[in-house]
């Protein structure tokens, strides 16, 4: 089940699952980032059926526009950038990437991508080597009226390694596809009630 939310103070809206907290309940989130974490106990991933498990993560941040010449070159802009904070220095791939339809809003026609990126994170900690597999379902929304854009990621952690299907949705473990079809359903209930946000 999914539940709508409002985000930066009601100026924009939008759904996420059900059991997901918003963690500016428990601290500081800077001004430009909406986040949420599953705080789902393993009795209640047993009775959902969204097929998520306990440790995802959604962050919502409103970003500059970047100067790209098309909305894939900007999503790897964006992609390469969360991957660079995530330390694993360049070590990405676009597993699966789609072009969503986004209700018109206010005359303008809002430009929307999803994609599935699988980065090789070092791991973290005193005396640990190696790395781990991170799995992000991160979307893109171009608010070109107000020069904005939204980038949305779901964040999944997996064991092991992750092969590039070439589009074959089997390739995809079923924790990020069910991660992936709900970040489609965030991106498509987007919307902007106040654009005063972005003054």
């Amino acid at each position: 089940m999914l539940k709508t939310v409002q985000l930066y103070g009601g100026a924009v809206s939008t759904v996420v699952p059900d059991g997901f907290l918003d963690v500016s309940l428990l601290r500081e989130v800077p001004d430009t980032q909406e986040v949420y974490v599953n705080s789902r106990t393993a009795a209640e991933v047993a009775q959902c059926t969204d097929g998520l498990g306990e440790d995802e993560s959604i962050l919502v941040d409103l970003l500059q526009r970047v100067d790209a010449d098309s909305d894939e070159e900007a999503l790897r802009v964006h992609v390469g950038e969360i991957a660079e904070l995530n330390g694993s220095r360049g070590q990405w791939r676009l597993l699966q990437r789609e072009v969503l339809e986004m209700e018109q809003q206010d005359q303008h026609q809002h430009h929307a991508q999803a994609a599935i990126v699988v980065e090789q994170v070092p791991l973290r900690g005193s005396g640990r080597s190696g790395a781990e597999t991170v799995v992000s379902c991160i979307g893109l929304i171009r608010l070109e009226d107000v020069a904005t854009d939204v980038v949305i990621s779901i964040n999944v952690t997996l064991q092991g390694t992750i092969e590039d299907g070439d589009g074959d949705d089997e390739a995809v473990p079923p924790r990020v596809a069910a991660a992936f079809t709900i970040l489609k359903q965030i991106i498509s209930n987007f919307k902007v009630h106040d654009k005063s946000l972005f003054a």
